[in-house]
């Protein structure tokens, strides 16, 4: 028996939304929701992944950018519109200053707010060895340190691996921003979310949530890194 051969099964906002209302019975099978509860299920679906962003996501959502230095400058708003244009990083994993001639690359230290705060005259030049990130509401602000001169800037640049936010749902067409492999799990907690306001049975909700939390955890685990975590000293006296 032949196969499909296809790997891009998908779905899309109102798909979900119908979905959700579907398991609370909100509209029998073949039904349509509402404009209305389109409307409801949209607005619960955006909140629900944006606040999946801040429990940290899997690997999809992590991504790099290269930030061109400016001599003098030891501050870099990014953000969409900002003078690094990208969606605003959640988190900041790891940056590395690199070397543009010769592709080494030269691990850079994240600070906390109050490390960067003790450090001393932060004009002072030279290559920027750390850095502190400030996730504000829109925009983020990334310090480094030293300051960059006109030496430094022109053959070496930074990099960061941050953590992209999931995209919003704003047409009815808009696939989601996750793995196929999180489909039924954004389907049941968005069900699970929507039970409050359709009056869903409580003695029913429970298991609901229940079963929500576990489809997350599990696909939570194929599109999580997997890898193990070593601790050595650094010898190599940038």
């Amino acid at each position: 028996m032949a196969t499909s051969g296809s790997f891009n099964y998908s779905t899309t906002r109102n798909e979900l939304v119908a979905g959700a209302l579907r398991i609370l019975g909100v509209i029998p099978e073949g039904g349509t929701p509402s404009a209305e509860q389109y409307t409801t299920g949209s607005e619960a679906l955006n909140m629900l992944v944006k606040a999946w962003g801040a429990e940290g996501l899997g690997i999809w959502a992590i991504k790099k950018q290269t930030i061109t230095l400016v001599a003098s400058d030891n501050t870099y708003d990014i953000g969409l519109g900002s003078t690094v244009n990208i969606p605003r990083p959640l988190v900041i994993y790891q940056a590395w200053l690199r070397d543009t001639t010769t592709n080494i690359d030269i691990p850079m230290v994240a600070l906390s707010q109050e490390e960067y705060n003790r450090l001393g005259n932060k004009t002072s030049t030279g290559n920027p060895v750390n850095y502190y990130y400030e996730a504000l509401r829109n925009t983020g602000n990334l310090y480094v340190f030293p300051t960059p001169d006109s030496t430094v800037v022109s053959s070496k640049s930074i990099i960061i691996q941050y953590q992209a936010p999931i995209e919003d749902f704003e047409a009815s067409s808009d696939e989601p921003d996750v793995p196929q492999e999180l489909f039924r799990a954004l389907k049941f907690n968005l069900a699970a979310e929507l039970a409050f306001e359709y009056g869903y049975p409580i003695k029913d909700r429970q298991q609901l949530i229940m079963r929500a939390e576990q489809l997350k955890e599990e696909a939570w685990g194929i599109v999580q890194e997997d890898a193990s975590v070593k601790f050595t000293i650094d010898v190599r006296n940038w």
